[in-house]
Formats: C-alpha cells, structure tokens, sequence
C-alpha cells in the first residue's frame, strides 16, 4: 500500500474509500461515474499481469510520475512510453 498511497495522489485520486477486501482511491466527482482505482488480493496473481496506465500534460510529469514509482519501490524499466 505505500506504493499506492505516495503514486495514486500524484495521478489525481485524492480520496480513498477503503473497505476490508477492496482499497479505493477515487478522483474528484460523483461516484460511480467518477474516476477510480481500486486494489484487492489476488492469490494467483503472477508478476507483470497489470498495467497502470496515465495521460499526462507534459514530459516533465512524465518524469516526476517515474521518479515517484521508482523511489517507492516500482519496477525499474526503461524510459515511459509517450504517445503524442
């Protein structure tokens, strides 16, 4: 979770609706239209089956985005991906 909690306010959902078996962290709006993402336990999961994917304005988001999964534990990988 301290992965999620320092990456997923960066990307704008700001508020957290947790529950015992699901973490849900929700952007501005009125749910369930509002945007979210939302986290439980998966005791099959295997490594590199999800993806988190992003818009961005600009490269330097990008950037402070990659900083921020890196310094908390997130995969090293190549450079993002940026589509224009």
């Amino acid at each position: 979770m301290p992965f999620y909690e320092a990456l997923l306010p960066e990307l704008r959902f700001t508020r957290t609706l947790h529950s015992l078996n699901w973490k849900v962290f929700a952007a501005e709006g009125e749910l369930p239209s509002a945007a979210y993402f939302a986290i439980t336990e998966d005791r099959e999961h295997k490594p590199n089956h999800n993806i988190i994917g992003f818009w961005a304005n600009d490269r330097a988001e990008v950037d402070h985005i990659a900083k921020l999964v890196k310094e908390n534990g997130g995969p090293k990988r190549r450079s993002p991906v940026v589509l224009d």
